[in-house]
């Protein structure tokens, strides 16, 4: 284990195989229900495989290798998001949209206060107690 965090730290192969595998174990996981049980095995061997690979030391050739298989077998298998560049799409405009109206808040519009409730206090005025006051 120690071993395998060395080489986390050193290599960037290694981060991206191993990042690659919880990707593909998380959409099988979300997709297990549709998949037939032939294809979640053969998509898990090649993950073991994989993780075999990193665990043991193997060069990089190897786990490049791995990851390759690993990636040619998930995208044989995995079933396609439906609209997924749709997705994409609008959630870089809803993200975008996000920011735009944070800068705007904090720093065009720092003091706006759409109701007008606190100009009297700003403007110094406040209540009095009229109670006991003949005039009134």
């Amino acid at each position: 284990m120690g071993t395998f965090i060395l080489r986390w730290f050193l290599s960037r192969t290694v981060r991206h195989a191993a990042d690659m595998r919880r990707q593909v174990r998380k959409y099988v996981h979300a997709q297990r229900d549709l998949l037939a049980p032939e294809k979640i095995q053969e998509i898990s061997k090649a993950a073991r495989e994989l993780k075999g690979a990193i665990a043991s030391g193997a060069k990089l050739e190897d786990i490049n290798a791995r990851m390759k298989n690993l990636e040619k077998v998930a995208n044989e298998n995995l079933l396609p998001y439906p609209s997924a560049a749709l997705r994409e799409n609008i959630e870089v405009f809803l993200v975008t949209g996000a920011v735009v109206l944070a800068l705007r808040t904090l720093f065009f519009q720092p003091m706006a206060i759409p109701s007008g409730s606190a100009q009297p206090t700003l403007w110094g005025i406040t209540s009095e107690n009229f109670k006991g006051r003949s005039d009134v």
